[in-house]
């Protein structure tokens, strides 16, 4: 309401105008406020005298979000050994349905006993074109995770590191090494409020084979045995019979 007002200049060749500005800001608290919602705003001026208000113009806005993906894998796959170094790939993109740049990324490791992170091993492959990633841990001496930052990844950029791992010698048999990272990011550039947080995950699971161990007949002193004709699975021995055996161990 800004109460009274006079227009003490009468010339109407020549328009006179109030302005002001106002700011509105797109609260992450409202749930209705995704992506693809529909926003509109428009302003009314109403008086007195007739005629009694005017109206402006519906402006539309469409609501915009960042949705990232964080993925984990096994360099060149396969399965690990106890004392072995593995080197994990990270990758950090967009989804299909993303449309907005994301903004304040972390991305950092959970820690598995079972293995242990190799002190500068964490090498950047492909960085974000806008704003490169600062490796914050994983490579300085007393490190044992890792934290990497990037204050802005826009749409259709990627980022991808690789960081190794020794596993310890003393992995108990059977033992699946689960890895995993965690990624944080937000919609805004700035501290605010009203920007929206985002997470996501995702876990590596290798499978340690353990040693294996098998044993066969190669051999006997008479040659109608092994024929598993009185029992099927079985092979045939007879009594004072010679038999030799194949102990083979398997080591992955």
């Amino acid at each position: 309401d800004f109460g009274d007002m006079t227009n003490n200049d009468r010339d109407n060749t020549v328009n006179e105008m109030i302005t002001f500005v106002y700011d509105i800001v797109v609260d992450s608290a409202v749930t209705a406020n995704v992506r693809g919602t529909q926003l509109t705003e428009r302003n009314a001026w109403r008086w007195t005298a007739a005629p009694l208000s005017i109206s402006s113009t519906t402006l539309t806005f469409t609501i915009q979000e960042p949705t990232l993906n964080i993925d984990i894998s096994l360099k060149n796959g396969g399965t690990v050994d106890a004392s072995d170094t593995i080197t994990y790939v990270i990758e950090v993109t967009h989804l299909a349905a993303s449309n907005s740049d994301a903004f304040d990324l972390v991305i950092t490791d959970v820690l598995n006993p079972v293995i242990d992170l190799v002190v500068g091993s964490v090498t950047i492959v492909t960085n974000a074109a806008t704003t490169p990633a600062v490796i914050v841990q994983g490579n300085t001496n007393g490190d044992t995770t890792i934290r990497l930052t990037i204050a802005q990844l826009k749409i259709a950029e990627t980022f991808k590191f690789e960081v190794q791992y020794a596993v310890e010698p003393t992995l108990t048999f059977g033992t699946d090494i689960n890895k995993r990272v965690d990624l944080a990011y937000d919609s805004f550039p700035l501290a605010s409020t009203y920007q929206r947080s985002y997470t996501d995950n995702d876990i590596e699971t290798t499978p340690y084979i353990p040693p294996s161990i098998t044993i066969d007949i190669i051999d006997t002193n008479v040659a109608t045995t092994i024929s598993s004709q009185f029992v099927a699975a079985n092979d045939d021995i007879t009594i004072g019979e010679y038999v030799s055996y194949k102990v083979e161990a398997n080591f992955p």
